[in-house]
């Protein structure tokens, strides 16, 4: 009979070890993503500007900042800077136009602390395209409008890798449409 209780006594530790771990978030409340961030926005992600040239020597300078509006760390990509893609609007869709590929990534992600703002400003040549490492200018004709779409995460991920299961939701991650003119 002693047996029987202490088998009876697992098993019911067995289920409930399994009820929580299964459905845990639901139980003892929403993850700090779920929590600091419901929804799909606003947008964390800022320009200097609503429009940029490329200039004579086929340089675009954009200017970027995520401000964190939180009381936590969040968390950028990139090997310690901000890592983002230039997406274009083409047709009514989205498509990648530009990416860092695969060069900042490898380091530590960029902590942005309760409440601070990280800027940071590229030249981004038309010159570059796509090479070894995946980055660079992905599409021929640049002119058009665009947005950026930054890496953020709510937790601290591994050493330079990013999990799409992780990231902030997109309207979070991503700026206003911009217009790159010649």
């Amino acid at each position: 009979m002693t047996v029987m209780r202490y088998q009876t006594i697992h098993a019911i530790i067995f289920v409930f070890i399994t009820f929580v771990s299964v459905a845990g978030c639901s139980l003892f409340g929403e993850g700090k993503l779920e929590r600091l961030f419901p929804g799909d926005g606003p947008s964390l992600v800022h320009l200097d500007s609503t429009e940029y040239g490329i200039a004579e020597d086929g340089e675009v300078d954009i200017a970027v900042s995520v401000t964190n509006p939180t009381d936590e760390t969040i968390y950028a990509s990139g090997n310690g800077t901000l890592r983002f893609e230039l997406e274009k609007l083409v047709d009514g869709d989205w498509v990648l136009a530009f990416s860092f590929g695969h060069i900042l990534i490898g380091g530590p992600p960029l902590e942005i602390s309760a409440n601070e703002t990280v800027s940071i400003s590229y030249s981004l040549g038309y010159a570059d395209r796509p090479n070894d490492h995946n980055s660079g200018w992905l599409i021929d004709e640049v002119a058009g409008d665009y947005r950026v779409v930054v890496e953020l995460q709510a937790e601290r991920g591994n050493e330079g890798n990013s999990y799409e299961e992780e990231q902030l939701p997109l309207g979070y991650r991503t700026s206003s449409t911009f217009e790159i003119h010649e």
